[in-house]
Protein backbone atom coordinates (compact mmCIF):
# COMPACT_ATOMS: atom_id res chain seq x y z
CA UNK A 1 0.00 0.00 0.00
CA UNK A 2 1.83 3.54 -1.04
CA UNK A 3 0.95 6.55 0.51
CA UNK A 4 -1.31 8.00 -2.23
CA UNK A 5 -3.71 4.46 -1.28
CA UNK A 6 -4.34 5.55 1.86
CA UNK A 7 -6.92 8.05 2.95
CA UNK A 8 -6.42 10.83 5.58
CA UNK A 9 -9.84 12.72 7.16
CA UNK A 10 -8.66 15.61 8.87
CA UNK A 11 -11.23 17.51 11.16
CA UNK A 12 -10.22 20.98 12.19
CA UNK A 13 -11.15 24.23 12.22
CA UNK A 14 -9.63 26.90 10.05
CA UNK A 15 -6.72 28.14 9.37
CA UNK A 16 -5.16 25.38 11.03
CA UNK A 17 -7.33 23.24 8.47
CA UNK A 18 -5.33 24.40 5.43
CA UNK A 19 -2.33 24.03 6.72
CA UNK A 20 -2.78 20.21 7.97
CA UNK A 21 -4.18 19.80 4.04
CA UNK A 22 -1.25 21.41 2.86
CA UNK A 23 1.28 19.41 4.66
CA UNK A 24 -0.35 15.82 3.71
CA UNK A 25 -0.77 16.63 0.28
CA UNK A 26 2.88 17.45 0.33
CA UNK A 27 3.79 14.32 2.01
CA UNK A 28 2.16 12.96 -1.02
CA UNK A 29 -1.46 11.53 1.25
CA UNK A 30 -4.79 11.50 -0.38
CA UNK A 31 -5.88 13.93 1.99
CA UNK A 32 -9.81 14.76 2.72
CA UNK A 33 -10.36 17.83 4.91
CA UNK A 34 -14.13 19.17 6.54
CA UNK A 35 -13.92 22.19 9.03
CA UNK A 36 -17.01 21.47 11.09
CA UNK A 37 -16.41 24.13 13.56
CA UNK A 38 -15.23 27.88 13.53
CA UNK A 39 -13.58 29.60 15.67
CA UNK A 40 -14.44 33.34 16.15
CA UNK A 41 -13.24 35.85 18.88
CA UNK A 42 -16.20 36.70 21.10
CA UNK A 43 -16.67 39.75 23.59
CA UNK A 44 -15.87 38.30 27.52
CA UNK A 45 -15.03 39.41 31.08
CA UNK A 46 -12.62 37.58 32.82
CA UNK A 47 -13.70 36.75 36.50
CA UNK A 48 -11.54 37.92 39.13
CA UNK A 49 -8.37 36.41 39.08
CA UNK A 50 -7.61 35.84 42.78
CA UNK A 51 -9.96 33.15 42.00
CA UNK A 52 -7.38 31.01 40.03
CA UNK A 53 -3.90 29.70 40.16
CA UNK A 54 -3.81 28.45 36.61
CA UNK A 55 -5.71 28.34 32.69
CA UNK A 56 -5.71 24.97 31.51
CA UNK A 57 -6.55 25.37 28.06
CA UNK A 58 -7.01 23.42 25.33
CA UNK A 59 -6.79 25.16 22.03
CA UNK A 60 -3.92 27.84 20.79
CA UNK A 61 -6.92 29.46 19.52
CA UNK A 62 -7.98 30.50 23.41
CA UNK A 63 -4.88 32.75 23.35
CA UNK A 64 -4.91 33.76 19.86
CA UNK A 65 -8.59 35.34 20.21
CA UNK A 66 -8.84 35.96 23.53
CA UNK A 67 -8.22 39.18 23.32
CA UNK A 68 -6.21 41.72 25.50
CA UNK A 69 -7.81 40.48 28.34
CA UNK A 70 -5.35 37.57 28.53
CA UNK A 71 -2.51 40.30 29.06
Amino acid sequence: MSATDTHVLAIRPEPGLSSTMALGRGMGLNMHGYALSQVKAVEWDIPSSERFDALLVGSANAMRHGGAILS
